[in-house]
């Protein structure tokens, strides 16, 4: 874990500094910046745009990631020509399906929004550049620049979308403009992976893949499961924003698409829960494909626990965090925005669940039996359309949000009985049950807290006593190893500049 805790403690620290950028945008400048029905185009495009994305690139970044220890030595440029190429034959037909199928996209919205098909063709360029920044990401990942990654998707762009929510709240551009600006910050971070990627490796384009067909046809199989998963995965964080779009009924005033925008704002919140895990498996995905290669099953079982624990207590204190002021986050948002609340609430448990189970799904596909997602996601896919289809017309924004959490919950299940019962590997200890224990109590003592009229003084008194009790309440009977020893880097660090 020494590589995975030295380049995750640096994207650790890009990433939040990220996630500030990103929740300053998310939750204050993009709500008042968008009117709710333009918010509502923007997040059911981009859920588009995920989904679309997830066709395209047919599994190629972690395809590069799990093959390139095998062949960085003589045929590295070749495998990610061939991967690339395939990306790109991928990348046309998901714009061929989208041509064939955009009248009858655009007519299900045309109930909830008439502007929707004005912004539709956005999707070709955006899909397109989104498609070439998660590929050459992945290429970069498998080279172990994470940190370069991290600092270009996760700080640069999205200061770069700030500067963008700041022009259109100024009325310097209007929302055409920022969708094209908006795609061109795609372009923008594909360029400077490709410098990156240069000037680390001696990366031609015009190399082939010369490797047996044997070879060939082992990747492209890997690339279909993941392809299947990924899909089917994307499907289950996203359909719920596009269904609620389609088929929501009003609610306290706000039709479908409004809804769908709102909801966007609430998987926002929730997906705050998953940053450190982003961190942690930006580096642990490669290293656990060079410990399936070697052989060397104790480092994987080391890794699952380690990230399932890290994960656990970070997700949790970022979700007690938003919970003990949620009240006061909502006075942040346009009126309104409190219908959301308990949608919010349900995918954070979903979120939780996910955070839980740690680099299990990592685990599982570099392993043989990498087949295994291709067939239970897409499942689990079907699973939550079917969920959506009857809880949204009745239950809104709440039962979109229960059907993701069940989905979750249902996976994690799944794939927590396969690697116990294949490989004898389970993460869960009793520190897990004492991480939660913790933040239930702290939650309860901190309900008991009276409002203050002050906003920030709200959120700041409450915040501080929840950390009071619950960050020593972790640290000092060493719950987390890897915690531990970054508070401790953490604080040699702040006493040598002093």
């Amino acid at each position: 874990m020494g590589i995975i805790a030295k380049q995750g403690y640096w994207n650790f620290i890009v990433l939040y500094i990220g996630v500030i950028v990103g929740t300053v945008n998310n939750l204050i400048l993009m709500p008042r910046a968008l009117s709710p029905h333009e918010l509502g185009v923007f997040s059911v495009l981009l859920s588009l745009m995920l989904i679309g994305g997830q066709i395209s690139l047919f599994g190629g970044p972690q395809t590069v990631i799990k093959f390139y220890p095998k062949f960085m030595h003589n045929q590295a440029n070749g495998l990610v020509n061939y991967v690339l190429k395939n990306v790109i034959i991928s990348l046309i037909i998901a714009i061929a399906i989208f041509l064939l199928f955009k009248d009858y996209i655009v007519n299900a919205y045309s109930g909830q929004s008439s502007i929707f098909g004005e912004y539709y063709l956005i999707y070709i360029p955006l899909l397109t550049f989104f498609v070439f920044q998660e590929f050459f990401g992945g290429y970069l990942r498998s080279l172990l620049k994470t940190v370069h990654q991290s600092v270009i998707k996760d700080l640069i762009s999205r200061v770069f979308q700030s500067g963008l929510f700041m022009l259109l709240l100024c009325k310097v551009i209007h929302f055409d403009q920022f969708l094209i600006f908006y795609v061109c910050g795609y372009l923008l971070n594909t360029l400077l992976y490709l410098k990156i990627i240069r000037k680390t490796v001696s990366y031609k384009i015009n190399v082939p893949f010369e490797v047996p067909k044997k070879e060939k046809k082992s990747i492209i199989k890997f690339s279909a499961a993941i392809f299947s998963t990924g899909v089917a995965g994307t499907l289950l964080s996203n359909i719920d924003i596009i269904m609620i779009g389609a088929i929501a009924p009003i609610v306290m005033g706000f039709d479908g698409i409004e809804l769908a925008g709102i909801y966007g704002r609430m998987a926002f919140m929730a997906i705050l829960i998953l940053i450190p895990m982003r961190s942690v498996m930006n580096i642990a995905t490669p290293v656990i494909s060079a410990a399936w290669q070697q052989g060397d099953q104790k480092e994987l079982g080391s890794i699952y626990s380690k990230s399932s624990l890290t994960m656990s207590v970070i997700g949790v204190f970022t979700f007690l965090g938003i919970w003990i002021n949620i009240d006061s986050v909502f006075l942040i948002f346009p009126e309104g925005f409190e219908v959301g609340k308990y949608a919010f609430l349900f995918l954070a448990i979903g979120n939780l669940i996910q955070a839980a189970m740690g680099a299990n799904g990592a685990i599982i596909w570099n392993s043989s039996y990498y087949w295994l997602s291709s067939i239970t996601v897409p499942l689990l896919a079907l699973s939550i359309v079917i969920g959506n289809l009857i809880f949204i017309p009745k239950y809104g924004l709440i039962g979109a949000a229960v059907a993701t959490a069940a989905s979750r919950l249902i996976f994690a299940i799944i794939t927590f009985l396969f690697l116990l019962i294949k490989y004898k590997m389970q993460p869960f200890s009793w520190r897990h049950l004492y991480t939660f224990g913790i933040a239930f109590g702290v939650i309860l003592i901190v309900s008991y807290i009276p409002l203050f009229e002050h906003l920030i003084l709200d959120i700041a008194i409450r915040s501080i006593v929840a950390s009071i009790l619950f960050i020593p309440a972790i640290l000092l009977p060493k719950i987390s190893p890897d915690i531990n020893g970054t508070a401790h880097k953490l604080l040699n660090r702040l006493n040598s500049k002093k």
